[in-house]
């Protein structure tokens, strides 16, 4: 009967929706034991919510910052990379992996990482700004002249806006494009896929 198939799919999802509860509790106590600066308990926390609910990317992301307080940068990264994995076109979850790069001393991992998130959100200054150090702790490095000169295009672009913020994306489009499509496959950093420059 019709009861008897919305009882069924109402028991089939009271775990899932048990889960996610439980899962929201675990973030809480994370959140809150992060705030208090008490990584390990954060970083346990986070941990449990993972395992009910490993779909949400914002709970990876928690925990990589939970283990830069920690000072466990590789284990930050781990993370971080899993939350871009499920978020891709969240601005933190870049971010979060721009520090975690930061924190195993990947300056330019780190400054491609910070780059993509302003790419996703140019108008955020915390963004900006990190694309700023990242960028002026490359500057001596001729190596990373062109990712040098991607970063000032980006934060130029925040200044002039129009086509000047037309062309920077682009430009990062463009290298989308042409890697995805068969072009030279980026680098390889300490496990971790560039994804911008």
């Amino acid at each position: 009967t019709g009861a008897d198939v919305a009882a069924a799919k109402k028991a089939a999802a009271t775990p899932a929706a048990e889960a996610t509860t439980l899962a929201e509790a675990a973030k809480k106590r994370g959140n809150a034991a992060f705030a208090a600066k008490n990584s390990v308990e954060a970083i346990a926390a986070y941990t449990e919510a993972i395992r009910l609910d490993g779909g949400n990317g914002l709970l990876w992301g928690n925990r990589s910052a939970a283990h830069l307080q920690a000072q466990q940068p590789e284990a930050a990264l781990a993370d971080a990379e899993k939350m871009v994995d499920l978020l891709p076109s969240l601005a933190k979850a870049h971010f979060r992996l721009g520090n975690a790069h930061d924190g195993c001393g990947e300056r330019a991992a780190a400054a491609t990482a910070y780059l993509e998130a302003l790419r996703l959100e140019p108008a955020n200054d915390a963004l900006a700004g990190a694309v700023q150090r990242s960028s002026d702790a490359l500057k001596k490095d001729p190596e990373h002249a062109a990712l040098c000169a991607a970063c000032a295009a980006a934060l130029d672009a925040r200044k002039g806006g129009g086509e000047a913020a037309a062309k920077a994306t682009r430009h990062t489009i463009a290298w989308s494009v042409a890697a995805a499509a068969g072009g030279e496959a980026p680098a390889k950093r300490g496990g971790a896929t560039l994804t911008a420059l």
